[in-house]
């Protein structure tokens, strides 16, 4: 690779390849199985230790694996997946007779950072170590070839700063799938970048001639799959392929340096071109975080954040004024009861309950009929547009699926028949749907109704500043406690990094964005996303990205997101030039931006 490598034959970039592609398999082996997890990361591990490392490992051998900092970093690797795999598993009944989960510990979720800085900072300390040997020509320790330089102490300070721009320590989460991943929404693509070229520079500088399977393979092993198998999970595969690396270069040390060597060309150019990248990246990313904590004047000390998910969407809730845990056991409880009520993907929810009845009346309580006879009413409002019936269409599409594709015609055209949302009658506290295969879907408007649930509550407790965030369905409690406004960003569309562009500045109010960017698939050259026509069954086809609402209530503003991404720009900016108190910004499928009438003279302003 020019002035990185020197590989004696190109047979070498071939077993790399494989090499890579094998970290990426036996990581998806230990994330999708928690039983392959265990063999991978527990027993395995354990064998080796009682009979191969003591060998293979030794100090003072002639590969050099048999260091403190390997054994070290063995181990810590090994604690952070094992730690992880416990955070995403381990429950258990408690005296109220509810089944808690670990990851519901704040404690518990500072884990997964606290091991991250420490492998960090030990990769620190090294390159430190490294600078202190003085080797300005180069030279081998404990059986590694190492040149010091003032790239040591580049890298060493980049590190420094990586560890400090770790953020989001409380809103890690557990997905809700078969796999239970560790999410870690806050873990940013810029973090991440920052994190692999500070990493990558570490061990060109530390294990040089190793470099190009612990640092190049490793770290695209971790981040492939972040971008392109399983999204804001980028920790949880960093620990996993560490760990299965160092297991193997500990039982095959002779591997880099034998079987297939790749070193590097010892160019002293090279290993300071590769630091400074490290430590600009890294001076980048720490002033972009400071200017955001400035700007948005952010305390992670001080605020309250729950989240969690709800819907197969991100939740989180920060509290700004000061109050007690019980608070924010409160949001949770609210968001886990409504979620078992209206998920019609969980069983015995009263949603379901009412599907699978096959036409008769089934009771439910008061709130869902509540939920029920707003959907009908916006149901009605749009002429069958926003129809709650949609479930027998939005069923057969899983945006979720390794394979995902679209439907066959004939089965969505079947479906299409059973939806109409004057099925549903409802009488007192039974629902009944007069189609035996009809069947309803909240989930167009029951993140905005448990938005304005949480709010209620929020505010007999006392709290007048916070942010609800429900997936995207943002709900605003006042301002900020300096009076200024929130300034909520509109993403743009398909941006991996999610920048936004556009915001609105707002308090008191709830802003909902409905895009097709937010679940999509594409299949045979074209995109489909999660905004269903209810009249063809198919994502709706106009040339609008996005529709977001600004209003009081965030239910209306879910309903009418969705109700005016079906209706198209021309006729969604008719109607709510009619409605008061709403607002609506759309992003056309140029970019462009467009405002309702009202919101262009707000801001004028």
């Amino acid at each position: 690779m020019g002035i990185l490598y020197q590989a004696a034959d190109p047979i070498y970039w071939v077993i790399w390849l494989f090499v890579l592609f094998a970290l990426m398999a036996f990581n998806e082996l230990g994330r999708v199985k928690l039983w392959c997890g265990l063999v991978l990361f527990a027993l395995v591990p354990i064998a080796l230790t009682l009979f191969v490392w003591p060998e293979t490992a030794a100090p003072g051998n002639e590969y050099g694996t048999g260091t403190w900092f390997n054994w070290v970093k063995t181990y810590s690797a090994l604690a952070g997946c094992l730690g992880f795999i416990a955070l995403r598993f381990v429950k258990w009944r408690g005296a109220d007779g509810k089944t808690h989960y670990l990851y519901e510990k704040r404690w518990a979720l500072c884990f997964p950072p606290l091991i991250l800085a420490i492998n960090i900072a030990e990769a620190v300390i090294r390159d430190f170590q490294v600078f202190g040997f003085a080797l300005w020509e180069g030279g081998v320790v404990e059986n590694l070839w190492t040149i010091s330089g003032p790239w040591n102490i580049m890298n060493g300070i980049a590190g420094i700063l990586n560890i400090i721009t770790i953020c989001g320590w409380f809103g890690i989460f557990i997905s809700k799938d078969s796999s239970k991943d560790m999410i870690w929404p806050d873990m940013i693509w810029a973090w991440v970048i920052a994190y692999d070229l500070w990493n990558f520079a570490y061990t060109y500088n530390c294990i040089s001639d190793h470099s190009a399977y612990c640092g190049l393979a490793l770290l695209l092993a971790c981040t492939i799959p972040t971008f392109f198998i399983k999204r804001g999970a980028w920790l949880q595969h960093r620990a996993q392929t560490l760990a299965l690396w160092i297991m193997f270069v500990m039982t095959v040390p002779q591997f880099a340096d034998v079987l297939a060597p790749i070193p590097t060309t010892h160019n002293p150019t090279a290993f300071f071109v590769v630091s400074l990248l490290a430590l600009a990246s890294n001076v980048a990313l720490a002033a972009y975080q400071f200017h955001r904590i400035r700007k948005l004047k952010l305390n992670p000390l001080k605020d309250q954040i729950y989240t969690d998910t709800l819907f197969d969407t991100v939740v989180r809730i920060e509290i700004l004024d000061s109050v007690d845990d019980d608070v924010l056991k409160g949001c949770e409880e609210i968001c886990r009861k409504y979620d078992a009520m209206f998920s019609n993907k969980t069983e015995d929810s009263e949603i379901s309950r009412i599907n699978a009845a096959g036409g008769n009346p089934v009771e439910v309580s008061g709130e869902t009929v509540k939920l029920i006879k707003k959907a009908l009413y916006y149901s009605e409002f749009s002429n069958g547009l926003f129809d709650i019936t949609i479930a027998p269409i939005s069923k057969l599409w899983d945006f979720h699926s390794d394979t995902p594709a679209p439907p066959a015609p004939e089965v969505l055209n079947e479906a299409v028949s059973h939806v109409d949302y004057k099925n549903i009658i409802v009488k007192d506290n039974t629902v009944r749907l007069t189609d035996p295969h009809a069947a309803i879907d909240v989930g167009g408007i029951a993140k905005g109704y448990i938005a304005d649930r949480v709010k209620e509550y929020l505010k007999k407790q006392g709290v007048k500043h916070a942010i609800i965030n429900l997936g995207g369905n943002v709900l605003a409690m006042g301002g900020r406690l300096d009076g200024s406004d929130y300034n909520i960003g509109i993403q743009k569309p398909f941006d991996n990094a999610g920048e936004p562009i556009t915001s609105v500045r707002i308090s008191s109010k709830s802003v909902v964005t409905s895009g097709t960017y937010q679940r999509y698939f594409e299949a045979g050259g074209k995109l489909y996303h999660h905004i269903l026509d209810p009249h063809t069954g198919l994502p709706c086809e106009n040339n609008l990205h996005s529709v977001t609402i600004i209003t009081d209530s965030s239910l209306t503003a879910d309903a009418l997101s969705t109700t005016c991404f079906l209706l198209g720009l021309d006729k969604s900016l008719q109607l709510i030039d009619q409605l008061d108190n709403v607002d609506a910004v759309f992003i056309t499928k140029d970019n462009k931006i467009h405002y309702s009438k009202n919101f262009q003279h707000k801001l004028k302003k």
